[in-house]
């Protein structure tokens, strides 16, 4: 046998014997290494953030009607608690940009 003969088969024996653990080990580590790093994700805006509809159509320089309808095709995003829908300000104010880009005849995505 050679050199690289005996370090497969040292490879091999290492992986049948400790290869399931170094799995766990490196799993563990990235996922508290994320856990660590990654800002969390809110799926509930804090309420501080959150507007109601005549705010929301006040900011935006529209009426509640024209607000309804743009909620209702989905060019602004909103949450309903109860019975009572709000939005989220910095959601509002990235829609007002968008409509000023329009106004400045800019092609604009909506999400």
């Amino acid at each position: 046998m050679n050199a690289e003969t005996d370090l497969g088969v040292l490879v091999m024996q290492f992986a049948a014997n400790y290869g399931q653990s170094l799995k766990l080990l490196i799993a563990d580590t990235i996922r508290e290494t994320l856990l660590n790093t990654a800002p969390p994700i809110d799926p509930f805006p804090a309420k501080e953030d959150l507007i109601t509809r005549k705010e929301a159509a006040e900011l935006l320089h529209i009426s509640c009607t024209t607000l309804q309808l743009w909620t209702k095709e989905g060019k602004l995003p909103f949450y309903r608690i109860g019975r009572k829908v709000f939005y989220r300000r910095s959601e509002v104010l990235i829609s007002l940009k968008k409509i000023e880009q329009i106004k400045l005849g800019k092609k604009v995505k909506y999400v």
